[in-house]
C-alpha cells in the first residue's frame, strides 16, 4: 500500500508516543527513514524506534491522527488500482478451499477428524496455494468484517463465495466505490462500536495493522465482536526478515509516515496476548516486491542513478531472479509478508 504522491510531509505536527504495547518511554533508534515515494526536494526523515522492554519497532515522534488522516487521498496507490470482479473457483481451487474449510473448522474447533485426517490436514496446511488467503472458501452464511477493505476486492469475493461480509473504511471516495459495488461498508477509524459482541466469525486485518495509531485497541474491539472461537486474519510486513535486513531504512516494507510500526511475529504475538486472542499458526507468503523495490530505492536514492520508477520492481528477469530467494525465505519464514491466524477462547 503506497502512495505515488510527491507530498510534503508535516513535520509541525509530529508528536512522541509510548510504546503501544508496554506502555515504556525508553527506546533505542534503529535507524532513520524518509517516505521513499516522495519526490519533493525537501526530504523529511523519521525515526524508526525500538522499545528496550519489549523490543516494538514503531515511529516516534510521528505524525498525529489529523495529519495522517489527510494521506489518504484518491492517488493513494490502493486507491488508483483497477477494482477486481470475482470469478468461480476453478476444479483445483474448489478443492483446496475443501481444505482451507476444514482447517478452519479444525481452528475453531467445530470437528474433531481421525487421525489419518488430521495427518492429512496438517500435510496441507503447508502448501503454499493453501496457506494463500486461508479464508478462500465458501462461507455458507459465516460473518466476515475486513477492517480497512480499501476498494472492497477482498470483500467482494468472500460475498461471492456465500460470506456475509462488512468492512469499515476511512476513506470517502473508496466508501463510495465499496458502496456501489453493493457491498456494506462503513465509514469510520475502527473502534467496534457500530457491532455488538460476538458478531463475526471471522475479522481480516490485511497491512492494515502496521498504518492504525493503536493497534492494541484494534485487537481488543475485535475481541470483543468475534464469536467465542472466532478467527483473526492478520497480513502485515515483517521487520523479522530478510529484506529488512538486508535493504535497512530502503526496505519497502516500511513505507514511513504511513506506517506506524513494524512487526515482527514475537511483538505480533504479544499483543494478540494482550488483547485475549490466542496465536494458531503464522507463516510468511511473500513476493519478490520486498527486494526489486527495495534494490530500486537504493540505486535511485542511495546511489543517487536516474531510474524509471517501476522499471526495476517490475523487470521480468530481476523477479524471476529473486523468486528462489522468495521461497527460501519463506520456508525458513523470514520472508518479508506476515501472515497470522489468531482465535478468540471459547471461555
Amino acid at each position: 500500500m503506497y502512495s505515488r504522491a510527491a507530498k510534503t510531509e508535516f513535520p509541525h505536527k509530529l508528536e512522541a508516543v509510548r510504546c503501544n504495547l508496554c506502555g515504556a518511554d525508553d527506546t533505542g533508534l534503529s535507524f532513520r527513514a524518509r517516505n521513499l515515494w516522495d519526490n519533493a526536494p525537501e526530504r523529511i526523515y523519521y525515526n524508526v524506534v525500538r522499545c528496550k522492554r519489549c523490543g516494538l519497532r514503531y515511529l516516534n515522534p510521528r505524525l498525529s491522527a489529523s495529519a495522517i488522516g489527510t494521506l489518504y487521498q484518491e492517488d493513494y496507490i490502493s486507491y488508483g488500482i483497477p477494482t477486481y470482479t470475482p470469478e468461480p473457483l476453478s476444479a483445483r481451487g474448489e478443492m483446496a478451499a475443501r481444505w482451507r474449510r476444514e482447517i478452519f473448522d479444525g481452528w475453531q474447533g467445530k470437528q474433531a477428524p481421525s487421525m489419518v485426517r488430521q495427518l492429512l490436514l496438517s500435510f496441507a496446511w503447508h502448501l503454499r496455494r493453501i496457506r494463500y488467503d486461508v479464508l478462500r472458501f465458501r462461507g455458507e452464511g459465516r460473518r466476515l468484517l475486513e477492517i480497512g477493505c480499501g476498494l472492497g476486492d477482498y470483500l467482494a469475493h468472500k460475498k461471492s463465495l456465500g460470506w456475509d461480509v462488512c468492512g469499515v473504511e476511512l476513506a470517502s471516495h473508496a466508501v463510495k466505490i465499496c458502496r456501489d459495488r453493493g457491498l456494506s461498508v462503513m465509514q469510520e477509524a475502527f473502534d467496534g462500536v457500530g457491532w455488538a459482541a460476538d458478531s463475526f466469525d471471522a475479522i481480516v486485518l490485511r497491512n492494515v495493522l502496521e498504518h492504525v495509531l493503536d493497534p492494541l485497541d484494534v485487537l481488543r474491539q475485535s475481541w470483543r465482536i468475534l464469536k467465542p472461537g472466532g478467527i483473526v486474519y492478520i497480513v502485515a510486513p515483517s521487520a523479522h526478515s530478510i529484506p529488512a535486513w538486508l535493504f535497512g531504512s530502503f526496505w519497502s516494507g516500511l513505507h514511513v509516515p504511513y506506517h506506524s510500526f513494524f512487526y515482527t511475529p514475537k511483538t505480533l504475538a504479544a499483543f494478540l496476548q494482550r488483547a485475549g486472542l490466542r496465536m494458531l499458526s503464522w507463516y510468511t507468503l511473500s513476493s519478490t516486491t520486498g527486494y526489486t523495490l527495495s534494490l530500486e530505492w537504493v540505486l535511485r536514492d542511495r546511489l543517487r542513478l536516474s531510474i524509471r520508477r517501476d522499471c526495476i520492481r517490475h523487470h521480468k528477469l530481476l523477479c524471476k531472479m529473486a523468486v528462489p530467494f522468495v521461497r527460501l525465505g519463506d520456508w525458513v519464514k523470514l520472508g518479508d509478508n506476515l501472515h497470522i491466524i489468531a482465535r478468540k477462547p471459547e471461555s
